[in-house]
């Protein structure tokens, strides 16, 4: 899976929660403890940034604490390590046998030249494939060439993939998390629209996008409608 940093909680938050599943976060950005305040953002939908500050009336309070409570109850490690490696991360898949491995990010890694990510790639497909485990591997995009006058910010596709097309063949699924921006006086802003667009799914439907809006207090995306489904 190759998705944008910024979801990687709001879309394993099933796995994570489920009774059957033990999972592991590699972080190479943020720390534990940010990682652990977007989560309880996630539950509660309070910003972050007001969890970690702790202002908060008596019923977010109580919100905070219950998701604190959920949280504890998840088979889940957050490894916090901007110096750790593939090899690494396999090595402790093979003695762990996480059922779902959720690394942040792809363009963390130490490169010594662009034609190590493919390899990296293959590399975790292996891990998947050999311990029975789901991996999603979070990665930047690639900007597109711009043409005078163009969107830099166009709608993202298999092109798209850092790495580019061999690092997708080794992914099983490929989404993409793309935010919609408009034009403002010459700068491009954000306008707190995008879509899920699924590029890749081996052996299922492809090529279809769900309209999305950003939601600030819990720094997620949400559907817009539940029942629409647009052809790409």
């Amino acid at each position: 899976f190759f998705f944008k940093q910024k979801t990687a909680y709001e879309i394993t938050y099933g796995d994570w929660s489920s009774d059957v599943c033990s999972s592991d976060l590699f972080s190479l950005e943020m720390t534990d403890r940010e990682m652990t305040f977007r989560m309880l953002s996630q539950i509660t939908n309070i910003p972050p940034d007001r969890i970690e500050r702790r202002e908060l009336s008596r019923d977010e309070s109580d919100a905070v604490a219950r998701a604190f409570r959920e949280l504890g109850g998840w088979d889940m490690t957050i490894y916090a390590d901007p110096s750790i490696t593939p090899g690494e991360i396999r090595s402790r898949q093979m003695r762990e046998k996480f059922d779902l491995i959720v690394i942040d990010y792809l363009q963390r890694f130490h490169f010594v030249d662009w034609m190590e990510i493919p390899r990296i790639a293959k590399s975790f497909k292996n891990t998947a494939l050999s311990t029975k485990c789901c991996i999603d591997l979070l990665s930047q995009l690639t900007p597109p060439p711009l043409k005078p006058g163009g969107n830099p910010f166009s709608t993202p596709n298999m092109n798209s993939l850092y790495g580019g097309k061999a690092t997708g063949h080794e992914a099983d699924n490929v989404f993409f998390v793309w935010a919609a921006r408009v034009q403002n006086e010459g700068s491009w802003e954000r306008s707190g629209f995008g879509e899920i667009i699924n590029a890749k799914a081996r052996g299922g439907r492809t090529e279809f996008s769900v309209p999305v809006k950003f939601n600030p207090n819990s720094v997620k995306w949400e559907q817009i409608n539940e029942s629409k489904m647009h052809p790409v």
